[in-house]
Protein backbone atom coordinates (compact mmCIF):
# COMPACT_ATOMS: atom_id res chain seq x y z
CA UNK A 1 0.00 0.00 0.00
CA UNK A 2 2.71 2.34 0.78
CA UNK A 3 4.21 2.05 -2.70
CA UNK A 4 1.11 2.63 -4.06
CA UNK A 5 0.39 5.92 -2.55
CA UNK A 6 3.85 6.71 -3.51
CA UNK A 7 3.58 6.23 -6.81
CA UNK A 8 0.30 7.90 -7.00
CA UNK A 9 2.51 10.93 -5.33
CA UNK A 10 4.87 10.90 -8.06
CA UNK A 11 2.64 10.66 -11.08
CA UNK A 12 0.74 13.58 -9.45
CA UNK A 13 3.56 15.59 -8.56
CA UNK A 14 5.20 15.09 -12.23
CA UNK A 15 2.08 16.19 -13.95
CA UNK A 16 1.20 18.86 -12.14
CA UNK A 17 5.10 20.75 -12.08
CA UNK A 18 4.84 19.78 -15.99
CA UNK A 19 5.56 23.00 -18.20
CA UNK A 20 2.42 24.09 -20.12
CA UNK A 21 3.15 22.81 -24.25
CA UNK A 22 4.41 25.59 -26.57
CA UNK A 23 5.54 27.41 -23.22
CA UNK A 24 9.10 28.20 -21.32
CA UNK A 25 9.73 27.85 -17.83
CA UNK A 26 12.95 29.85 -16.52
CA UNK A 27 14.35 30.13 -12.82
CA UNK A 28 15.94 33.18 -11.49
CA UNK A 29 18.02 32.75 -8.01
CA UNK A 30 18.18 35.50 -5.38
CA UNK A 31 21.48 36.26 -3.46
CA UNK A 32 20.07 33.48 -1.32
CA UNK A 33 20.24 31.02 -3.80
CA UNK A 34 16.18 30.60 -3.66
CA UNK A 35 14.68 29.95 -7.07
CA UNK A 36 11.81 31.95 -8.64
CA UNK A 37 9.58 30.34 -11.35
CA UNK A 38 8.85 32.49 -14.58
CA UNK A 39 6.64 31.09 -17.80
CA UNK A 40 6.55 32.46 -21.32
CA UNK A 41 5.20 31.80 -24.84
CA UNK A 42 9.21 32.54 -25.92
CA UNK A 43 12.54 32.37 -23.74
CA UNK A 44 12.79 36.07 -22.93
CA UNK A 45 9.23 36.56 -21.70
CA UNK A 46 9.73 33.38 -19.67
CA UNK A 47 13.38 35.16 -18.35
CA UNK A 48 11.49 38.37 -17.30
CA UNK A 49 8.58 36.61 -15.85
CA UNK A 50 11.16 34.58 -13.56
CA UNK A 51 13.24 37.85 -12.75
CA UNK A 52 9.98 39.78 -12.12
CA UNK A 53 8.99 36.96 -9.61
CA UNK A 54 12.61 37.16 -7.78
CA UNK A 55 12.52 40.66 -7.10
CA UNK A 56 8.71 40.45 -6.00
CA UNK A 57 9.25 38.09 -4.14
CA UNK A 58 12.43 38.60 -2.62
CA UNK A 59 12.61 41.85 -2.24
CA UNK A 60 16.01 41.31 -3.86
CA UNK A 61 17.61 44.47 -6.10
CA UNK A 62 19.78 41.90 -7.93
CA UNK A 63 18.47 38.54 -9.01
CA UNK A 64 20.23 35.98 -11.25
CA UNK A 65 18.93 34.23 -14.42
CA UNK A 66 20.25 32.94 -17.54
CA UNK A 67 19.27 30.82 -20.88
CA UNK A 68 20.64 28.05 -19.00
CA UNK A 69 18.13 28.11 -16.27
CA UNK A 70 15.73 27.61 -18.76
CA UNK A 71 13.59 24.86 -20.71
CA UNK A 72 10.95 24.56 -23.45
CA UNK A 73 7.68 22.20 -22.64
CA UNK A 74 7.01 19.86 -25.34
CA UNK A 75 4.91 20.81 -28.38
CA UNK A 76 1.38 20.17 -28.38
CA UNK A 77 0.00 17.19 -30.37
CA UNK A 78 -3.46 17.96 -29.92
CA UNK A 79 -3.10 21.68 -31.62
CA UNK A 80 -1.75 22.83 -34.69
CA UNK A 81 1.16 25.26 -33.18
CA UNK A 82 3.66 27.02 -35.11
CA UNK A 83 6.68 29.19 -33.81
CA UNK A 84 8.57 31.41 -35.91
CA UNK A 85 10.97 33.68 -34.90
CA UNK A 86 13.30 37.04 -36.50
CA UNK A 87 17.27 36.98 -36.55
CA UNK A 88 16.71 39.91 -33.70
CA UNK A 89 14.96 36.97 -31.11
CA UNK A 90 11.43 38.30 -31.88
CA UNK A 91 9.34 35.26 -31.72
CA UNK A 92 5.49 34.81 -32.89
CA UNK A 93 2.81 32.23 -32.11
CA UNK A 94 0.06 30.95 -33.84
CA UNK A 95 -2.44 27.95 -33.75
CA UNK A 96 -4.89 26.39 -36.02
CA UNK A 97 -4.77 24.61 -39.25
CA UNK A 98 -2.41 27.79 -40.96
CA UNK A 99 -0.37 28.12 -37.85
CA UNK A 100 3.06 28.71 -39.56
CA UNK A 101 1.19 30.70 -42.59
CA UNK A 102 -0.36 32.75 -40.10
CA UNK A 103 2.61 32.99 -37.65
CA UNK A 104 4.56 33.64 -40.55
CA UNK A 105 2.71 36.79 -41.99
CA UNK A 106 2.69 38.72 -38.17
CA UNK A 107 6.71 38.14 -38.54
CA UNK A 108 6.71 40.15 -41.57
CA UNK A 109 4.00 42.19 -41.00
CA UNK A 110 5.82 43.47 -38.12
CA UNK A 111 8.95 43.86 -39.91
CA UNK A 112 7.45 46.04 -42.02
CA UNK A 113 5.55 48.52 -39.59
CA UNK A 114 8.93 48.93 -37.89
CA UNK A 115 11.17 49.57 -40.61
CA UNK A 116 13.14 46.19 -40.03
CA UNK A 117 14.68 43.74 -42.72
CA UNK A 118 15.23 40.58 -40.62
CA UNK A 119 14.62 37.16 -41.90
CA UNK A 120 11.82 35.39 -40.92
CA UNK A 121 11.95 31.52 -40.06
CA UNK A 122 9.73 28.64 -38.70
CA UNK A 123 11.29 27.52 -35.29
CA UNK A 124 8.91 24.54 -34.92
CA UNK A 125 5.09 23.04 -35.66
Amino acid sequence: MKYASLLIYLVTTSLSAAIPPGQWQCFAFDSQERSYQGLGDTLQQAMEAAEAQCKNKSAQQHCKTAQSYCEQGPLSLIEDRCLVTDNNGHSWNATGSDACKTAMSLCTEWQFLHGKTSQCSIKHR
